[in-house]
């Protein structure tokens, strides 16, 4: 956990940084374009973040292929991305025909025409926001929160380790590896139990890295705050105003933990895809495809007022309770499904 602490620390610190140099990117910026405050501070923001992200990966080890999650193969790479794409539209269709039987979402007149054009569009931003996220959350933070920082390796490669209780079968190439029997009961006992110490440690620290990620991935979600102020009033102290404007949803959480809950039960499900098959590819499809399909709908659809609405949240009128019910139910399956190491 101490990994996943540094990279808190490096997103508050980037956050600071940007609040107090604010005033003065502003005055930089102004000089092009008129742009309000909020704006330029999140940028500042995301520009501290990204610079010390690259100089933190360095530093740990982690600024590779492997710890990245893209170590496959190309081919296999991108198939488990196409797979997981279709899988993403696949998962979505029952949450979205549920919305639209329900009357929760009505579509639009005139929808066909519009359609072509926001799937396109629902696609490119989908893999843009998927590459990004995905090469963080279940890429960079998910190698260093695992057991040796190592889980880039193929499922075949790795041991298998328990999640929740549910053993699978160590891969070939450890599980060979077996310690001659003395004889004696007391020996075995203990290489029985050196191997279940070291198998609870491993199953520890992947469910580490699969909530701890999933957790602030759904924080980082309901961030924001808007500051419009004329520019002639525009001061050093605005840039801590927008910092402390971007937690304002917290200060009543219960307006929103419904889609808290589900973004946060979506990560576990991508999570525990990219614990499954070694790899982010079918992670960064699943992901793509979800807001492709979110995109669409809210684009050709109204929200409802009925007495199922609050079936979805406030976040964006489609992730909510029922949303968290179908990603729980299929992270479970995904958790109880052995990896291909086990099944072979």
């Amino acid at each position: 956990m101490r990994t996943f602490l540094l990279f808190v620390v490096l997103l508050t610190a980037s956050l600071i940084l940007a609040a107090a140099l604010t005033y003065p990117a502003w005055l930089l910026v102004g000089t092009i374009s008129v742009e309000p405050v909020h704006r330029v501070m999140n940028r500042l923001a995301m520009l501290f973040a990204l610079i010390g992200l690259v100089m933190l990966t360095r530093r740990l080890g982690l600024a590779n292929r492997t710890a990245m999650g893209y170590g496959l193969p190309r081919r296999e790479f991108m198939g488990q991305l196409a797979i997981g794409w279709l899988g993403g539209v696949v998962l979505m269709a029952p949450l979205v025909a549920l919305l639209l039987g329900l009357e929760v979402r009505t579509l639009k007149e005139g929808f066909a025409q519009t359609l072509p054009a926001l799937i396109a569009g629902g696609i490119v931003s989908g893999l843009i926001v998927a590459l990004i996220e995905e090469t963080f959350f279940r890429g960079i933070l998910f190698t260093a929160l695992s057991p040796g920082g190592n889980i880039g390796e193929s499922p075949d490669d790795r041991h298998a380790v328990p999640l929740m209780g549910f053993a699978c079968r160590e891969s070939e190439g450890a599980a060979g590896k077996t310690h001659e029997r003395d004889g004696t009961t007391q020996g075995s006992f203990e290489q029985s139990s050196t191997r279940s110490a070291n198998a609870a440690a491993r199953g520890s620290g992947i469910v580490a890295a699969i909530l701890a990620p999933s957790l602030l991935y759904a924080f980082l979600h309901f961030l924001g705050g808007k500051l419009r102020i004329p520019n002639d009033e525009v001061s050093w102290l605005h840039g801590f105003t927008v910092l402390g404007q971007l937690f304002e949803h917290y200060a009543d959480p219960l307006t929103f933990i419904d889609s808290f809950l589900a973004l946060t039960m979506l990560g576990i499900l991508l999570a525990l895809v990219r614990w499954r098959t070694g790899a982010i590819g079918a992670c960064i499809g699943l992901h793509a495809a979800g807001v492709c399909v979110i995109a669409v709908l809210r684009a050709d659809t109204t929200l409802e007022e009925t007495r199922f609405s609050a079936l979805v949240g406030s976040y964006d009128g489609v992730i909510g309770w029922a949303a968290l019910a179908w990603f729980a139910l299929i992270a479970l399956a995904v958790a109880l499904t052995r990896p291909r190491a086990a099944a072979s």
